[in-house]
């Protein structure tokens, strides 16, 4: 009896924390996603890239890079690690085209990486 008890304790832990780190990924996912959603309409109606703005999403990164890192692939970070850094130079050299392009690279990757993390047949088989 103390077996079948602790197996389920064991499962109940399992799922509970794998649970609570998708949500967690999730959560933090959609964050980044608003505030680099809401730079790209800034810069859409100002056709302006401003580096402080930048600085606020790389900031925003920052809060939240540790706890991806530490669930998820890394492959996919380091893309978005290395477009956000791209947004900053580009913001500084004014080049509007590289700048919403690193801006849709990021919201690509971070919509992909909630898609793909997502408790769905699709990612299991």
């Amino acid at each position: 009896m103390k077996r079948l008890v602790a197996a389920v304790l064991f499962i109940a832990i399992a799922l509970g924390s794998s649970i609570w780190c998708y949500s967690l990924t999730v959560e933090r996912t959609v964050r980044l996603s608003e505030v680099l959603e809401n730079e790209k309409e800034m810069f859409l109606k100002t056709e302006k890239a401003v580096p402080e703005r930048t600085k606020i999403i790389s900031d925003e990164w920052e809060n939240h890079e540790e706890l991806l890192v530490a669930m998820l692939p890394h492959d996919e970070l380091e893309e978005i690690e290395i477009d956000i850094m791209k947004l900053y130079a580009c913001a500084e050299q004014d080049v509007p085209d590289e700048y919403l392009e690193a801006l849709n690279d990021c919201i690509n990757r971070l919509n992909h990486i909630r898609d793909t993390e997502a408790f769905a047949w699709r990612n299991i088989f």
